[in-house]
C-alpha cells in the first residue's frame, strides 16, 4: 500500500481515537487512561509482531536502546499532555493543535538527522499555522 494512503489511514484512526478518548476521559482520570492505554496497546501489539514480515529482535537491531527509551518516554508525555489539552479545550480543538506535530517532526529531523526540506514544506507549514490561528481567533472561547 502507498505510504500516503497508510499515513492517511493513521490520521483517520488517530482522529477516531481522539473522539472516543474525549468521552473516556469524562469518566476516568488521566492516570487511569494512560495506564490502560499503554497496557492495552502493548497487549494488542503482540499479534501484530507475529504477523509482521520483519521481526528482528530488539537487542539485535542496529538501534540504540537509549533512543527507544527516549521515544517511549516522549510518547508517554505527549499522550499525557494531549489528555490534559482535551480536558481543557475539548477533543476537536486539541486535535487541531496536536496536528502541528508534522512541523516539529520535520524540524527535529532536520536539526538532529540532517534531513532536507523543500520550499513547499514551508508553504504547507504556513497554511497549517494559518488554519490553527483562524480557529483560535474566530471559533470562540
Amino acid at each position: 500500500m502507498n505510504g500516503y494512503v497508510l499515513a492517511s489511514i493513521a490520521g483517520l484512526t488517530i482522529g477516531l481515537a481522539f473522539a472516543i478518548e474525549s468521552k473516556v476521559i469524562e469518566r476516568l482520570g488521566n492516570v487511569q487512561v494512560m495506564y490502560i492505554y499503554r497496557w492495552m496497546g502493548a497487549v494488542l501489539s503482540i499479534p501484530l509482531y507475529f504477523l509482521a514480515k520483519d521481526r528482528r529482535p530488539v537487542l539485535q537491531a542496529k538501534v540504540s536502546l537509549w533512543l527507544l527509551a527516549t521515544e517511549t518516554f516522549l510518547y508517554a508525555i505527549a499522550g499525557w499532555v494531549m489528555l490534559l489539552a482535551m480536558r481543557k479545550i475539548g477533543a476537536p480543538r486539541a486535535g487541531v493543535f496536536e496536528i502541528s506535530y508534522p512541523i516539529f517532526t520535520a524540524l527535529f529531523c532536520t536539526v538532529l538527522f540532517n534531513h532536507k526540506l523543500t520550499p513547499w514544506f514551508y508553504v504547507g507549514t504556513a497554511i497549517m499555522i494559518a488554519g490553527a490561528s483562524i480557529i483560535v481567533l474566530y471559533d470562540g472561547p
